[in-house]
């Protein structure tokens, strides 16, 4: 019926110690209304309430048990021996990278991969040009690329057979035969 969040309550003491003045202030304000109502009648309304508030007020204040925990740790230092040593100087031949194209290209086609079987050479990759709705997982091996549409190749440096599907759509498969 009521919702309350814990955080914007009022601050207290421990929840036994706030349940027993609650209680025993509860038992002191009907008194002191049953009281003030056979001598004054209307005053029970004022009185009442300023009794019940006034427990609030005698109860402990605790730290916030909302706000975010705080950990003070002394810093460490040590000091270590400077040391310098040169290195010899080194000659590096540059390198020159080649960018192999891909030895074949797989994509999707409706819920199936086009083409479903390729052969290769080792030391050849395969291009996977696969919409967002498709992955490529690869059954014995590592993780393919999930699904976000943007290009994926793989080299295959060993011999064998790689076979792949979908992860979303599991009777799409491929194999790849390295040989």
């Amino acid at each position: 019926m009521f919702a309350v969040d814990v955080c914007d309550l009022p601050e207290t003491g421990s929840s036994t110690f706030v349940l027993a003045a609650g209680l025993l202030l509860l038992v002191v304000g009907v008194i002191v209304t049953r009281w003030v109502r056979q001598s004054a009648g209307r005053m029970s309304v004022v009185v009442a309430p300023l009794v019940l508030l006034g427990g609030l007020v005698l109860a402990p204040q605790v730290a916030n048990p909302c706000a975010p925990a705080t950990t003070t740790v002394a810093p460490v230092t040590t000091a270590a021996p400077v040391t310098t040593t040169a290195a010899p100087a080194t000659t590096v031949a540059p390198t020159t990278t080649t960018t192999v194209a891909p030895a074949g290209t797989i994509t999707t086609s409706g819920y199936a991969f086009t083409p479903t079987t390729l052969s290769i050479s080792v030391g050849q990759s395969v291009a996977f040009n696969v919409n967002s709705s498709h992955d490529i997982t690869w059954q014995n091996g590592p993780a393919g690329r999930g699904a976000t549409g943007a290009p994926y190749s793989r080299t295959f440096s060993t011999a064998g057979a790689y076979a792949f599907y979908c992860s979303i759509h599991p009777s799409m498969t491929g194999t790849i035969t390295v040989s």
